[in-house]
């Protein structure tokens, strides 16, 4: 079965600091042309359980010290505990590159210990 991400890019939207490249890259990541909620959601959904693991200090952080996109999470779902929204909620365009990487690092068994210290920086800095 062919994987619903795309893993054969590096995100470069923060270096170019573009809205539309970012929204291009989250596209291509989900093999999608135009926007559709529901197939990045089921994309997340097929990848979760690969990186449950990886993104457990991550989803700690995100649930105790109530960093914004937790409290965005809240206020949209009510429902910040469970890992899928968490998951999702890191797509935000501030986490989202940092979150690629993880993804890229656990698809390919790769050591993603590197990209989730990053992904953990970056919420410190958007709390």
């Amino acid at each position: 079965m062919e994987s619903m991400y795309d893993t054969s890019f590096e995100c470069t939207y923060s270096l170019e600091k573009s809205d539309a490249v970012y929204r291009n890259e989250l596209l291509r990541a989900f093999k999608l042309e135009e926007p559709d909620f529901d197939c990045i959601l089921k994309g997340l959904e097929e990848l979760a359980p690969k990186l449950s693991i990886a993104l457990a200090p991550v989803y700690k952080k995100m649930r105790e010290e109530q960093t914004v996109l937790s409290h965005l999470l809240l206020s949209i779902s009510g429902r910040p505990n469970i890992e899928l929204d968490l998951l999702a909620s890191l797509c935000a365009i501030d986490t989202f590159g940092c979150l690629h990487s993880v993804i890229c690092d656990e698809v390919e068994s790769r050591d993603s210990s590197h990209s989730v210290t990053e992904l953990l920086r970056k919420l410190d800095v958007s709390s």
